[in-house]
């Protein structure tokens, strides 16, 4: 079955599944809660890893929050009524969800969870000592490395727009370490900050509004697999309606039109989840399995939109892109 193939099977199987799963005392084993609209090349890598560890789409039960946050808690509780043994799913918001209806019990793998550790979701990166385990990196860090890289890719920069997603940052308790981490890299690279957040994605217009009259040289987005992550195609838009050169924590978002990315592969998170997820489904305790790290980031630019902007990116930036579309 080709990749295609298999992506429409798996939308008609997910489809299916929680039907079946809670007309029948079936074998379903694996919960998916993803905060997309339907399935994206990341939802697809985590079951196509599945597919080729022996689970097809008749063992798993998938939810899709389409990005709007007030609905995962149900989404989990439907999960959870579904009698699966393995939850997995992407985000701080969703793991309180899940974690909330588990009660500690049914074990949950984070396929991509900022500094774990820091809020109090496992004990330690070695021995996580609970139901949670995963992939997780400190996305403080490379929030800083993409403002240095805006500021490479447009050295003249002196005012730049932090765009953030409040809701989800409050619940990752990230909001306060991600303005001290960014307002001490501003200062060193001489950059007067301007910060415009959202909670959900009906302000999203007027966020582009105060973005387009701010007097902005640049924008550095920061994570989000919520509304950001739904709607990054209209976002990448936006910016570029805005002229306003902007760094983007997903690759994804580049190859839709954004200009730059800079973080961690997720297509490999997600494959290394299901790894998680069949480990704990063969008797592995995830208090025993040790959370990863990225050990890679990767660059990615957009030289489409880059032209389109009248920017030229620096050689030495196209020199260690891992990416270039055009």
């Amino acid at each position: 079955m080709d990749r295609r193939s298999f992506v429409l099977a798996t939308v008609g199987g997910l489809l299916a599944a929680p039907l079946a799963a809670e007309a029948q005392p079936g074998p379903v084993k694996i919960g998916y809660l993803s905060n997309s609209a339907d399935v994206t090349n990341l939802d697809a890598a985590f079951l196509e890893a599945l597919q080729e560890l022996g689970y097809g789409p008749d063992r798993i039960v998938a939810r899709y929050s389409a990005g709007r946050d007030e609905v995962v808690p149900t989404l989990a509780a439907e999960l959870l009524r579904s009698g699966v043994h393995v939850l997995a799913t992407w985000g701080p918001g969703a793991i309180v969800a899940l974690r909330n209806e588990t009660d500690k019990k049914i074990p949950i793998v984070f396929l991509d969870l900022a500094d774990p550790v820091g809020r109090g979701f496992i004990t330690s990166l070695s021995h996580p000592g609970g139901n949670l385990t995963g992939l997780a990196a400190n996305v403080e860090d490379y929030n800083v490395k993409r403002l240095e890289l805006l500021k490479q890719a447009v050295p003249n920069a002196k005012r730049v727009g932090i765009f953030l997603n409040e809701t989800t940052m409050k619940m990752a308790n990230r909001l306060e370490s991600a303005r001290a981490e960014l307002t001490g890299a501003a200062r060193a690279l001489q950059v007067d900050l301007r910060w415009f957040s959202v909670k959900n994605e009906r302000d999203l217009p007027q966020a582009f509004v105060d973005m387009g009259a701010g007097g902005l040289e640049g924008v550095v987005v920061l994570g989000d697999y919520s509304v950001f992550w739904v709607h990054r195609k209209a976002i990448a838009d936006n910016f570029l309606s805005l002229r306003l050169p902007t760094l983007l924590a997903l690759r994804e978002a580049v190859v839709v039109g954004g200009l730059m990315s800079y973080g961690p592969n997720l297509t490999y998170s997600a494959r290394r989840g299901a790894w998680y997820v069949d480990k704990i489904l063969k008797g592995a305790k995830p208090a025993d399995l040790p959370v990863e790290q990225p050990t890679k980031f990767e660059l990615a630019i957009n030289l489409r939109t880059a032209k389109a902007l009248g920017l030229t990116i620096p050689q030495s930036l196209l020199a260690r892109a891992d990416q270039l579309i055009e």
